[in-house]
């Protein structure tokens, strides 16, 4: 494993059921994100990126990005690695932790609208139980506090790239 990476945590807590969805979707996603890191300004003015631009234009220089990007699940954990395969160390802290950076904004932007949208169905739902002349189950309610409590947990950097110390 190289030694510059990033670890996003993407789970729900320790042996939750969905955990493995979201590691899924993660090692799916992650290398996406890296097409937004190339994009932000500091990332855009390290030397290798301005090369691939340079040599291929925007389109392939963010292909390119996403192909040297790497990630893994630390095996029993839900912990995701993501790394650069190319530049010099500093330029794959830099790149790593755009991406890490990259996904984590994505999701938490994502789930935030979601959040809006549980709330709008729990209160259809109500209704809708009320027209039928039922009540809410207990049931019900620990569904959509389920639901809630998967969305509040976001995903977030729980260590960002560093360079590896010298002996």
């Amino acid at each position: 494993m190289p030694e510059i990476y990033a670890l996003v945590y993407v789970g729900l807590g320790k042996n939750d059921s969905d955990n493995t969805k979201r590691i899924t979707a993660a090692l799916q996603g992650m290398p996406g994100s890296a097409l937004g890191a190339v994009r932000d300004p500091k990332v855009n003015a390290l030397p290798i990126v301005l090369d691939q631009e340079r040599r291929l234009g925007w389109i392939e220089r963010d292909k390119w990005a996403k192909s040297k990007t790497r990630v893994a699940n630390l095996e029993g954990t839900a912990v995701v690695r993501v790394w650069f395969t190319e530049g010099s160390p500093e330029e794959q802290v830099i790149i790593a932790n755009a991406i890490a950076h990259e996904y984590v904004k994505d999701q938490q932007e994502r789930f935030r609208g979601a959040l809006d949208g549980l709330e709008k169905e729990k209160a259809e739902f109500r209704a809708m139980k009320e027209r039928e002349g039922a009540k809410v189950t207990k049931e019900d309610e620990r569904v959509f506090r389920r639901r809630e409590e998967a969305i509040k947990q976001l995903p977030h950097v729980i260590e960002w790239a560093a360079l590896p110390e010298k002996p």
